[in-house]
């Protein structure tokens, strides 16, 4: 590959707040896509009744989907997907 693909020291992209660029399944994101959710923050808002009646979402989708919030939040401390941005 071309020395240009290779740079060392480039900062990894912040990790994305949206579901279609997460690592679940994708039935999940299917599933989430389709009652209009598109982002994590939004997820992180629901408490594990409100993301089970997600129709095609059960224990083992919210297990999922909770951890890729907590891998989110731990990635990224200061952008809690749970947090509204700060308005300035």
């Amino acid at each position: 590959m071309p020395e240009q693909f290779h740079s060392k020291g480039t900062k990894r992209a912040a990790p994305s707040d949206r579901v279609a660029r997460s690592s679940l399944p994708r039935w999940v994101v299917s599933a989430l896509r389709t009652s209009g959710i598109r982002r994590f923050s939004t997820l992180a808002r629901l408490d594990d009744r409100e993301v089970l009646a997600i129709p095609g979402i059960g224990k083992r989708a919210l297990s999922l989907i909770r951890m890729e919030i907590d891998a989110l939040a731990s990635a990224a401390p200061h952008e809690r997907p749970d947090q509204p941005e700060a308005k300035t």
